[in-house]
């Protein structure tokens, strides 16, 4: 409504300035409209974007690694040189001709790495990564296959090994991308309260953890999801893991969050600030006391939110915290995540309006009537010519 009133008002002072700015008119009534109107629409739909574009984390790992061995083609090369040619007068000139060659173009080993989410957009790597990735999943046999060159001389193979989903020699990926969230602009309506980050510091709340790059993964990122209390390495590994492989079979993420000697009421607190989760979240708050768990508060968008009350019943039933046995509950032959975790389409909030605050719209509102006076005042008054 505010993008018409703000085209409606520079319409009128355009119109007022075509009629009465003379040989100028038509010129300065195009720029009187265009640019509050254009400028308008930017502005709107620039906040409302800012308002409702959030980022996820989608777990992901390591299908497959790929070495072409050397080889080599026939190319025909266009190249140039100069030669010196008489006119029909005599007079020597230079000109630059074309030629072709035929040339032998040689190609260099060449590693890849496929991950599940991207199939077809394989990443290159260094042949260290592949020789680790070959070692790690020694049990997978190294398969050979012609890559199908059209060679000169050498014609190299395809090398790959593809994993066996043997989870113990798993390499968990985490893809960040964004999507839209029109949860976030409308918090209110769903017991959500806005939480700013110097709120959220002094209260001792969690961000979302950064991506790390584990070991010699410099090209794969992964997350921590374990945060506020301080797991062995092989702990953090198994639930990256969980992440990788039921993120991409179930759509389904797991956060940890341990608050050392807090009320419950921090975790509604949490649940606020991370507007309760993303799509594929299952977020897990844990109050703890000497190891201990006194509250279990998890939260997610699921429209069948099953796997929350089978957690807070695992934690009532096993109150000493033992995060290995927690991953083999959620992880095991009956694994909970498989038969109740549901992810919510966040396309069910597409019925929501995201709008921009009254501040905005009177600032941009005031703004286009100074701008439009000040193009009257140019045009007709002070009758500057372009």
């Amino acid at each position: 409504m505010a993008i018409v009133i703000t085209g409606l008002i520079a319409l009128v002072f355009a119109l007022l300035i075509f009629f009465s700015g003379g040989d100028q008119g038509l010129f300065w009534s195009i720029i009187t409209f265009l640019v509050p109107t254009l400028s308008a629409l930017i502005t709107f739909f620039a906040i409302r974007r800012h308002k409702m574009i959030s980022t996820q984390y989608l777990g992901d790992y390591v299908l497959e690694v790929v070495h072409y061995e050397p080889w080599d083609e026939l190319v025909t090369v266009e190249k140039t040189r100069e030669v010196t040619k008489k006119d029909s007068f005599g007079i020597s000139h230079v000109e630059t001709e074309s030629y072709w060659v035929d040339e032998v173009k040689y190609h260099p080993d060449e590693y890849y790495i496929l991950t599940y989410r991207n199939k077809k957009e394989s990443e290159e790597i260094t042949d260290d990564i592949y020789k680790y990735v070959c070692e790690l999943w020694e049990d997978v046999e190294e398969k050979r296959e012609d890559a199908g060159h059209y060679y000169h001389t050498i014609n190299g193979d395809k090398l790959s090994k593809t994993w066996n989903y043997d989870e113990s020699t798993c390499i968990p990926v985490t893809r960040r991308e964004s999507f839209k969230n029109k949860v976030k602009a409308s918090e209110s309506l769903f017991n959500l309260k806005k939480i700013t980050k110097k709120e959220a510091k002094e209260l001792d709340l969690y961000d979302y953890p950064s991506l790390k790059y584990w070991s010699w993964s410099a090209y794969l990122p992964d997350q921590n999801c374990i945060i506020g209390m301080d797991v062995s390495d092989e702990i953090r590994y198994m639930y990256r893991v969980l992440n990788a492989v039921y993120g991409v079979s179930n759509k389904f993420r797991l956060y940890i969050l341990v608050f050392e000697d807090k009320d419950i009421e921090i975790s509604e607190k949490q649940r606020s600030y991370w507007h309760n989760g993303n799509p594929q979240e299952l977020v897990v708050c844990l109050g703890i006391h000497n190891g201990i768990v006194k509250w279990c508060n998890p939260f997610s968008w699921s429209d069948k939110p099953m796997l929350e009350g089978m957690v807070k019943k695992y934690f009532i039933e096993h109150p000493k915290l033992d995060l290995v046995a927690f991953h083999d509950y959620l992880t095991g032959s009956s694994s909970p995540i498989t038969k109740y975790w549901e992810p919510k389409d966040f396309h069910d909030f597409d019925y929501l309006k995201v709008g921009v605050s009254p501040v905005v719209v009177f600032v941009l509102l005031a703004a286009t009537v100074v701008f439009c006076v000040a193009m009257w005042f140019i045009s007709v008054y002070l009758g500057i010519t372009v």
